[in-house]
This record gives structure tokens, C-alpha cells and sequence, in this order.
């Protein structure tokens, strides 16, 4: 509810500058356990946009890749074995000076923050003190010898300053694990993943090590996974992952006769990350995608594409179902609105799984994102994914209207005032989303607090009691806003 009031505040100062009237909000809550309402959730595809949105892919010191986890504000890292700086939660779109020894080097950061600058012009090594200025905040870290010198089997080598701490993390599509290591008294140092965590190291295993300074900037080690790609039928778009850095990707899709339908190229960024959103292509199950780059270390990799879909998802049961083929597993990993996340693993049954997450920690519901991917024998990926928008609606007293979000998009709503039932319909939605907004205004509409509203759309019934909320003085040059409610 705090929210809503900052919300409230910063609307009225707004109306204020404008002399315009004040709007009164109230709102319906999210939540499932709303009295009297029923909730099946509007299903929204994303359209990738959750792993290609933006030039970044996933990085591994993202979703709980390396130590921390939330954002700690501005953090400086450094990769020496890679000749690599970055940064995250800076500026955004800013210019960034990074100093190595003294010797100035500019980049600039991106739409969400981050930097990336590597060598060439400069190495990096330990000892070295390198200073990061985005225009506002400087940041600084004088970089360890930290060294990941090998991954054998489930065991993780290194060296680092004698008797100094470090952490080692591995982190995959399925789980996140941390530890804390000391390096012996010449600077070696190992650990067990599978005897300490019970944890596998496989292909797909992001293995790092952290020497962290106070303020979380770091000096950082690095083993990705083998290189691999997804691809996403339901949007035409293809996205890998740990390809070479900044270089040229080729990507041809082939029908089932083997012909080529398809062929076009993509950029990686500084992680080796590419996806196609721009070069959206038709992609059937049954097709063929072929990924490619002219270096020899990661060559060529292909993939069957399958018929895998999130079909639905059922509130009450805490499930998930779609269509598969029969041949691979089905992974399914879900995050409730709450933040909890797990996955499973099903089997399909002619045709057809169902993912029960009632034994889990998660709440299927608004506010959930699910994707779903079958994976080949070298883990490329078939895959899809939903987000459950949360139908809500909101009134507005002192203008008599209603307005909503997250419903089901060209659908006829039923409105209930007060035992006054009125006709409403939603608008078309966009592309892949199967949700969108409502607005409702009526001649004859007189909204009062106390009023029982009702909206649904045959499958979302959604109920509020209109409160007695209202602003009755707005100090502008105090940055008061005065108001009564219930």
C-alpha cells in the first residue's frame, strides 16, 4: 500500500503543475484470495523477451551467476585471465572512464547499466588498480592473483594470495551454489563440489571464483559452459549462448526434406550471448536449425526442432501442461510472483505432460513465469514459455470509471455496479499476448464508496467494495499530499 500512495502523491503534484482535477484511485487488489472472486489468470507470451530483451542474454554474474545475488549498486569486475573490466548497475547510457594503472580507457554503458571493455590496448594483472567513473560515483579495486586453473570432474583448482578467502560458484538453468574456500599456505586451493554441495559439474555448468573487496567490486575467474542455442518456434527466433566473444554468428534453418529455408547472420556480445528477435523466421517442428562461426573452437552445432508447447496452467491444481514429443524429457521451471522458483523434469504420454509443482514451494498464478524446453543429447533446445498477467481492475469515483488490465483481450466483460449490470469489451491485444486493457465509462454510471463491483469475463471474475479514499490537500511546496480513506 505504499506504493500506491507514492503513486498517489506523485500523481497529484503532477495535476497540480497542470491545474487539472484530482483523480481518486481505488484499486482491487491482487490477490487469489480475494472473496467472492475467481481467478484462472490471462496467459501473456513474452515473445523471448525474458533471455533476448536487451544486448546482455543472461549473464553469469546475473540470475545468481557469481556471489551477492541482488544488486549491490555500482560493482566493478575484473577478469585478468581474460584481459576483461566490466561493471554493473552504473549510469545508464553513460560515459564510462575506466583507469588501469593510471592509463585512461572509455567505453560507454548500456540501457541497463553495464559496461564491458577489454584488452587489446591494455592487460590486466595482478596488483594493478583499476578505477571506474561514470560521471557521479568512482569506484575502485586493486586486482588479486586469483587464478581457476582447472575443472576436473566435480573438482574446481586454483590459486590465489596464500591464507586469503575466495568464493567458488557454479550455477546452471537449474540451481545456484556458492562456497567459501581458503587458500592454503601457498595458495592453492581446491573443492569438491559433488562431496560438499552433492553437486554434478557437466557441460552445461557455469564454474567461476570471486575474491571480492568490501564494497563487492572483484577480481574474478571465469570456466563457461559449452556454447549452445534455443529456439523458440512459437516466436521464429533463435538465442545461444558461450559462442565467441563479439563475433560474427550463422544461423540456417532447413525443412524436413533437409532444404534450406531460411539463412541469415547474428552478432554475439562481450559474453559470446547472440539472439535473432530482429530476424524473426518462420520455424515448424520437425525443421532444423544449424548455428555456425568460423572459429574452429566452436564450430557447428544443429538441432531438431520439436513440437514442445505450453499449452495450460491450472491455478487451483498448481499445474502446468502442453505437448511434446515422446522422445526427450520435458524440463519446466516456474517463478511465482513471490520469487520462489523450481523446476521439474516429466516424461510425455503420447503427446501430452503435466507438471505438478503441488509438492513444491511455488504458487502458480499472476504474476508467474513458466517456460518449458526439451534438450538434445548436446543441449541445444526446444522452447517456450508463458507469463500469467493478473486480471485487475481499477475505479475511479469522481469520474465514474473503470478501467482494467490483464484480462482476456477481445472478450466480452460483464460490469456489476451496485447490482447494475453493464456490458463492456476488451480491446485486440498485441502480438503473442492473449491478455490486454479495458476502459469503462457509462452515462447513467454513479460510483460510491460502499458499491460492490464485479467484472469478468466469463473465466476471471475479479470483486471490489469501492473505499472511501480521498485527497483533500495537496502542499506542493511541503511535498504534503492530505487525504481520508476508511
Amino acid at each position: 500500500m505504499k506504493n500506491k500512495w507514492v503513486l498517489l502523491f506523485v500523481l497529484a503534484l503532477m495535476l497540480v503543475g497542470f491545474g487539472a482535477d484530482f483523480i481518486q484511485e481505488t484499486y482491487a487488489e491482487p490477490s487469489k484470495e480475494i472473496t467472492g472472486s475467481t481467478f484462472t489468470g490471462c496467459p501473456m507470451l513474452l515473445g523471448g523477451y525474458s533471455v533476448t530483451s536487451g544486448e546482455n542474454g543472461v549473464q553469469p554474474m546475473d540470475n545468481g551467476g557469481g556471489p551477492g545475488g541482488e544488486d549491490p549498486g555500482p560493482v566493478l569486475r575484473v577478469v585478468p585471465a581474460e584481459d576483461f573490466i566490466y561493471g554493473q548497475y552504473w549510469d545508464v547510457n553513460a560515459e564510462i572512464e575506466v583507469t588501469v594503472d593510471d592509463v585512461e580507457y572509455y567505453t560507454e554503458s548500456n540501457d541497463w547499466g553495464y559496461f564491458y571493455l577489454r584488452g587489446g590496448e591494455f592487460s590486466v594483472e595482478a596488483g594493478q588498480l583499476v578505477t571506474v567513473f561514470d560521471g557521479e560515483t568512482t569506484k575502485d579495486h586493486t586486482v588479486t592473483d586469483l587464478e581457476l586453473t582447472e575443472v576436473d570432474g566435480n573438482t574446481v583448482r586454483g590459486t590465489a594470495e596464500a591464507n586469503t578467502d575466495l568464493v567458488v560458484f557454479v550455477n546452471d538453468w537449474f540451481q545456484h551454489i556458492e562456497l567459501d574456500v581458503e587458500a592454503d599456505g601457498v595458495g592453492d586451493w581446491e573443492v569438491d563440489l559433488m562431496d560438499e554441495e552433492g553437486y554434478d559439474i557437466h557441460d552445461g555448468t557455469f564454474v567461476g571464483a570471486a575474491q571480492e573487496d568490501e564494497d563487492s567490486d572483484g577480481t574474478y575467474a571465469f570456466k563457461p559452459p559449452a556454447p549452445y542455442f534455443n529456439v523458440y518456434p512459437r516466436y521464429g527466433i533463435v538465442w545461444g549462448m558461450y559462442w565467441s566473444v563479439k563475433d560474427t554468428i550463422s544461423v540456417k534453418i532447413l525443412d524436413e526434406d533437409n532444404q534450406e529455408v531460411a539463412s541469415f547472420y547474428a552478432s554475439s556480445n562481450e559474453w559470446g550471448h547472440f539472439n535473432t528477435w530482429d530476424q524473426v523466421k518462420e520455424i515448424k517442428p520437425g525443421y532444423t536449425v544449424e548455428v555456425e562461426v568460423d572459429d574452429p573452437e566452436y564450430g557447428m552445432k544443429t538441432h531438431l526442432v520439436r513440437s514442445l508447447q505450453i499449452t495450460d496452467h491450472d491455478i487451483s491444481a498448481n499445474t502446468v501442461s502442453g505437448v511434446a514429443d515422446d522422445d526427450l524429457a520435458v524440463y519446466v521451471r516456474v517463478r511465482d510472483d513471490q520469487g520462489n522458483s523450481d523446476w521439474l523434469a516429466v516424461n510425455t504420454e503420447d503427446g501430452s505432460w503435466v507438471a505438478d509443482f503441488s509438492e513444491t514451494d511455488v504458487n502458480i498464478g499472476g504474476g508467474t513465469y513458466i517456460e518449458a524446453w526439451q534438450t538434445d543429447e548436446d543441449r541445444d533446445n526446444t522452447g517456450d514459455e508463458r507469463f500469467i498477467g493478473y486480471p485487475h481492475f481499477n475505479v475511479d469515483p469522481d469520474h465514474n470509471s473503470i478501467w482494467g488490465h490483464d484480462w482476456l483481450s477481445n472478450t466480452d466483460l460483464t460490469i456489476t455496479v451496485d447490482g447494475v449490470v453493464y456490458e463492456a469489451r476488451t480491446g485486440e491485444g498485441w502480438d503473442w499476448v492473449e491478455c490486454t486493457d479495458f476502459s469503462f465509462e457509462h452515462e447513467d454510471l454513479e460510483i460510491v464508496a460502499g458499491d460492490e463491483i464485479t467484472v469478468t469475463d466469463g473465466v476471471n471474475t475479479k470483486k471490489h467494495i469501492v473505499t472511501n479514499l480521498q485527497i483533500t490537500e495537496v502542499k506542493a511546496a511541503e511535498k504534503k499530499v492530505l487525504g481520508t480513506a476508511d
